[in-house]
């Protein structure tokens, strides 16, 4: 068995993991579509306002420690370090973000075109 580190995830609806750290729990469920479109596909987040103000630290290298295995950071090919301050729809993110993988979360609809990558 490995140990597994979880930090900054949002649960809405559902119970929260006991160890994990910058946790953010809303009563409240959060309710996901996936669609397709010429762009790619798109999601719609029905955000509820409790979870719209929430915010968790951005991720980078220090966050992730070091592999038990190997024993190396987690870093750039050219060895910088790694900082996540790039949302999945391709968004910057500041010091503090949403949880989850988009950096912006407004009360109600939020819809997020996931574009295509070329091949």
């Amino acid at each position: 068995m490995q140990p597994l580190y979880v930090g900054g995830n949002a649960y809405c609806g559902v119970p929260v993991a006991e160890q994990e750290r910058d946790v953010v729990h809303i009563d409240a469920p959060l309710t996901i579509a996936v669609e397709e479109s010429d762009d790619g596909p798109v999601v719609s987040v029905e955000v509820p306002a409790a979870l719209a103000s929430e915010r968790v630290p951005i991720v980078g290298t220090a966050d992730l420690g070091t592999p038990r295995i190997v024993e190396a950071l987690y870093e750039n090919p050219n060895g910088t370090p790694i900082l996540f301050d790039t949302d999945i729809a391709g968004e910057r993110r500041n010091r503090t973000v949403a949880p989850g993988p988009f950096a912006q979360l407004h009360p109600g609809t939020n819809r997020f075109v996931i574009g295509r990558r070329a091949r």
